[in-house]
C-alpha cells in the first residue's frame, strides 16, 4: 500500500546490517549510516505526506531534534582530539591504532605519563594491527614511547625501546631522528653525529637533523662542521620561508575548497548555457511552425 515507504524502511535495515553485525574499530565511522538513514529519511517523508495530522508532525519534530543532539554531541567529540580519541578507546580498548594517536596528542598537551600509559597499553595490542601496517605501526608507537621516555628522563627504558625496534627502523627517517636524540641525551655526540648524518640522507630537508647536527657537532668542539651544519639548517628554512610567501596569495588548506568552488562554478554556467541553448532552440522551432502554419 505505501512502496515507497516500504523500500525507505527496507533499505534502512539493510544497509545497516553491516555495522549492526560487524562492529569494526573505525575511527570515521559516520560514512556507513550515510545509505541507512537516507531510506529512514525517504520512509519518513512519504509517512509525513502520507498522513499529514499533528501528531505525526509532532513525532517528527521530536525525532529532528533527537538526531540534532547526537549530532551536537558528536561535534563535540571532533572538536577535542582526546575526547575523539578517547571515545574510540571506549568501544575498543586493544585498537592499537587509535592508542598511538590518543597518546601522541596526551604527549603534545604535555601529560606525558598518561601517553607513556596509552602507549604502554598499545604495545600490549601490537598483535592487532594488520600486516599492512604492522611495521609501520610498531615503529610509530615505540618511538613515541622513547620520546616520552626521553621527556621524563627514563634513558634507559628509551635506549631498551629503541633496541626493540632496530630491526625494523634502521632504513626508517623517524628512527634514524629519535636515535640521535637519544645519543646527545647519553652524552654520546660522536655516535649522535652519525644516527643524524644518516637522518640528513634520508630526509635532507628537515629541520631537526641540521640541528642536530649542529648540536652534536657544537658538543665535540668541532666548530667548522658545527657552521657547516648550521649554514645547511638556515638554506633550508629560507627555502621553506619562500615557499610559504608563495603560497600567501591562495594558502595550502583552502586551494582544494577554491577548486571546488570553480568545479561548482563551471558546471553551473555549463548547465546554464544549455538550457538557454535548448530554450533558444525550442523558440526558433517554434518560430518557424508559425510561420509555416501561416504560409499554409
Amino acid at each position: 500500500r505505501c512502496p515507497t515507504m516500504g523500500f525507505g524502511i527496507l533499505t534502512f535495515f539493510v544497509l545497516l546490517l553491516p555495522v549492526t553485525l560487524l562492529p569494526l574499530p573505525d575511527l570515521f565511522f559516520e560514512h556507513r549510516v550515510y545509505g541507512a538513514f537516507g531510506g529512514l529519511a525517504m520512509a519518513m517523508a512519504s509517512f509525513i505526506v502520507m498522513r499529514p495530522r499533528p501528531l505525526i508532525a509532532f513525532i517528527s519534530v521530536l525525532l529532528l531534534l533527537a538526531l540534532g543532539a547526537r549530532t551536537f554531541e558528536r561535534s563535540e567529540e571532533w572538536n577535542s582530539e582526546i575526547q575523539f580519541f578517547e571515545a574510540h578507546r571506549e568501544r575498543f580498548p586493544n585498537q592499537a591504532h587509535a592508542l598511538s594517536y590518543l597518546a601522541l596528542h596526551y604527549g603534545v598537551s604535555g601529560q606525558i605519563q598518561k601517553s607513556i600509559e596509552v602507549l604502554e597499553q598499545a604495545q600490549r595490542s601490537l598483535d592487532r594491527f594488520n600486516a599492512y601496517y604492522s611495521k609501520s605501526g610498531r615503529l610509530t608507537v615505540a618511538l613515541n614511547l622513547v620520546t616520552a621516555r626521553m621527556i621524563m628522563g627514563d634513558l634507559e627504558a628509551a635506549g631498551a625501546v629503541l633496541e626493540e625496534v632496530r630491526d625494523i627502523g634502521s632504513d626508517e627517517p623517524a628512527f634514524r631522528l629519535a636515535e640521535g636524540n637519544w645519543f646527545l641525551a647519553s652524552d654520546q655526540p660522536e655516535r649522535a653525529v652519525e644516527a643524524f648524518e644518516n637522518f640528513n640522507a634520508l630526509n635532507p630537508d628537515a629541520f631537526a637533523g641540521w640541528l642536530g647536527l649542529q648540536m652534536a657537532h657544537a658538543r665535540l668542539g668541532q666548530e667548522t662542521e658545527a657552521a657547516l651544519a648550521a649554514e645547511r639548517l638556515r638554506e633550508r628554512r629560507n627555502a621553506e620561508a619562500t615557499r610559504n610567501r608563495e603560497r600567501r596569495i591562495i594558502p595550502l588548506g583552502y586551494r582544494s575548497q577554491l577548486r571546488f568552488g570553480f568545479l561548482l562554478v563551471a558546471v553551473g554556467v555549463i548547465l546554464a548555457s544549455m538550457k538557454f541553448a535548448w530554450s533558444t532552440a525550442r523558440q526558433g522551432w517554434s518560430d518557424v511552425r508559425a510561420s509555416n502554419s501561416s504560409e499554409g
